[in-house]
């Protein structure tokens, strides 16, 4: 982390004065890592003249790259270069291009082969010619100069004391690197407010809200104000912006917007009450087509980052790299449609790949605020998201696919929370608990999805409730680990529907140090597979305890609280595995409730129980099993339990040797006990 106070090389225009020293020293607090050259020079990304940065293929899509590309070529033509005489031939001599000799004075035209002298007067500019540079010194030549369109260069730090405002139909391109802009004390009113039916490229610089000189939270006023009318591109590069009153940036109705290392610090910790951070927000987007940001680094009192659908439907919106945060009132990353949304409204693709850090509220959050019922179509969330008030990743609308793969720490609610609904979700996290907040927090919870994938580390920290929580599920896979929850390690629940089934199930998964089941299951599950390792689980192992049919189970579980395996109605089921208790425990394996057409063949040992019980269950074939160091008897059947098959068991040192079953039809043969 650099100093707040730092000196950059800046080898960019200048304007006609020499007022420009080619050291500039900035002090701001809290700016940190500003790089006003961009040079990319070993990639050969940068332009020639003026060293601006050009995205090589593979950063974006090609529309945007093709027209960002074609701004920095125009501007690298286009401004002057300043350089002693001697190092013109360093430049390329662009066709209309200028080159100003720091040392002699003299001027000279490119003609796209060589750098002819001109007569000096003659080469003088025009400041309102077609493509030709602005230099402007104050806010009045800055709002005076924007309706012209072409290169406006800020020649010094300016304050404001009125909103610069302006309308342009002509491709616009700002370049306030490296000065400032300032609202001045009690100006208590936006900074800019550009309306544009063009293209509009803000380069470098800083915005300056100052915070403290204004009626602030009485009066609270966004920063800069960017608006189009759908058919044009945005795009902002290296621009940063502290003190925020309101929005620092909102963007409105672009084609397509695009920003990058964009630097925000709102400076939070000077705001008293969190209340008075709402509207304090990093980049706001609206009813734009795509979105693009690369590498932003905010920190901002309401949302970070955020893009709302009002009137229209947002296409893409992208997020790569960079670090956001929100400590005291929001989230990092927030995509929705507004409250007011007309029924298009919509966010149709999202890919998010960034470091969210330290927010009040959800890392990364994406909801249907205007009820449109317009579903995500895509949705991909990776990076890194750590000390979050609330959910590490919260999705609320109906989302059609969801990709997450994510490293979560000190997640005081829910790591991952897909609560709208949809299908082809699949979720990976490594991901701890925050240890200190009992709130109802799980590591993955997925409500109302089909097709559904679960993998990943998920640690509870002791504080939360379950691992892997999953609602109305079907078509089901998870392989994960899972330590550390109050409650389940894997829980599987319905939303109360008649009949309601979680089929195609696949499990492998280890679980350990768990408060309740490791597996517990309370809606019917047909069709399932599960491969289960389960280390000192409070209560079961693993506890299907609402049905199912066509279960096979592999299970390992070490020192449970009470059985091992517990099948409540289960039909049709196949049971392996190695069950210790440890010394505790209440059964190995434990059958209730009309459990049927059951196949046994596992090694139970060391429990305070039973190795198997069976109750009001008929069909039960106990074959090749190992039963040993048990407090009670290895086998024992009772209730209306029917139809028992009890062939080639073994097992020593238990409490009883005799099994007992309450079977009218039974074969029992070939079992040795001692």
């Amino acid at each position: 982390m650099m100093s707040d106070e730092f000196t950059v090389p800046y080898n960019g225009p200048k304007p006609p004065s020499d007022r420009n020293p080619t050291q500039l020293h900035f002090h701001y607090a809290g700016i940190v890592q500003y790089n006003i050259l961009r040079k990319k020079s070993a990639m050969g990304d940068e332009t020639r003249n003026h060293e601006l940065y050009r995205f090589p293929n593979g950063n974006t899509t090609d529309d945007i790259r093709k027209r960002w590309n074609e701004n920095v070529e125009t501007i690298d033509r286009l401004l002057t270069v300043r350089d002693e005489d001697a190092n013109r031939f360093e430049y390329r001599p662009y066709e209309r291009g200028a080159f100003r000799a720091t040392d002699t004075g003299r001027i000279y035209n490119g003609t796209g082969e060589e750098w002819e002298l001109a007569d000096a007067s003659a080469a003088a500019v025009d400041a309102t010619a077609t493509d030709c540079v602005q230099y402007v010194s104050t806010g009045a030549e800055l709002e005076a100069a924007i309706p012209s369109g072409g290169i406006i260069v800020l020649c010094n730090d300016i304050t404001l004391t009125d909103t610069v405002e302006a309308t342009v139909a002509d491709d616009l391109w700002l370049i306030l690197r490296p000065y400032t802009i300032r609202r001045d004390d009690g100006m208590n009113a936006t900074m800019l407010d550009i309306t544009a039916s063009a293209n509009v490229w803000i380069e470098g610089g800083i915005i300056d809200g100052n915070r403290a000189g204004q009626n602030f939270p009485a009066e609270k006023h966004d920063e800069v104000v960017l608006t189009n009318d759908g058919t044009d591109f945005l795009f902002i590069d290296s621009l940063s912006v502290i003190d925020n009153t309101n929005f620092s940036i909102r963007a409105t109705s672009w084609m397509g917007v695009l920003a990058s290392d964009y630097v925000q610090r709102t400076h939070p910790e000077d705001i008293t009450d969190p209340d008075d951070a709402g509207g304090l927000d990093g980049f706001h987007v609206f009813d734009s087509h795509s979105v693009l940001m690369v590498n932003p680094d905010i920190r901002a009192g309401d949302d970070a980052i955020a893009v709302g659908a009002r009137t229209a439907l947002t296409k893409h919106v992208n997020i790569r790299g960079g670090t956001v945060s929100s400590p005291i009132h929001a989230n990092g990353v927030k995509l929705h449609t507004e409250y007011d949304a007309d029924p298009i409204a919509a966010i149709e693709t999202a890919v998010i790949d960034c470091q969210v850090y330290d927010t009040y509220g959800h890392g990364v959050t994406i909801v249907d605020d205007g009820n449109t019922g317009n579903p995500v179509e895509e949705v991909v969330i990776k990076g890194l998201v750590t000390g979050v008030g609330l959910d590490g990743v919260y999705l609320g609308a109906t989302c059609n696919s969801v990709d997450v793969k994510l490293q979560v720490s000190d997640s005081a609610n829910h790591m991952v929370n897909l609560d709208g609904g949809g299908e082809n979700a699949s979720v990976c996290v490594t991901g701890t608990h925050d240890g200190t907040v009992a709130q109802a927090a799980t590591g993955c919870r997925i409500n109302e999805y089909d097709e559904v994938v679960v993998s990943g580390s998920y640690d509870g920290m002791g504080v939360g409730t379950a691992g892997v929580l999953l609602v109305s599920v079907t078509d089901l896979t998870v392989r994960a680990n899972v330590t550390s929850f109050t409650d389940a390690g894997i829980r599987i629940e319905g939303n109360g529907q008649p009949d309601e089934v979680v089929e195609n199930v696949v499990m492998n998964v280890r679980i350990a140090d768990i408060g309740g089941d490791g597996v517990l299951s309370v809606v019917p599950l047909q069709t399932a597979t599960l491969d289960v390792q389960v280390d000192d689980p409070g209560n079961h192992g693993i506890n299907i305890d609402d049905g199912g049919k066509d279960v096979r189970l592999d299970a390992t579980v070490y020192d449970q609280g009470q059985a091992g395996i517990r099948l409540d109605s289960v039909e049709n089921v196949i049971v392996s595995g190695v069950i210790d208790g440890d010394g505790g425990g209440t059964n190995g394996v434990l059958l209730e409730n009309g459990v049927t057409n059951a196949s046994l063949g596992l090694v139970v040992r060391d429990v305070d129980g039973n190795g198997i019980t069976g109750i009001d269950s008929d069909h039960i074939t106990v074959t090749g099993c190992v039963l040993s160091d048990l407090s009670g008897r290895p086998v024992y059947g009772t209730g209306t339990s029917d139809y028992w098959v009890l062939t080639s068991n073994q097992g020593y040192n238990n409490g009883s040797t005799n099994t007992s079953l309450s079977a009218t039809h039974k074969s029992v043969a070939n079992n040795l006990f001692s």
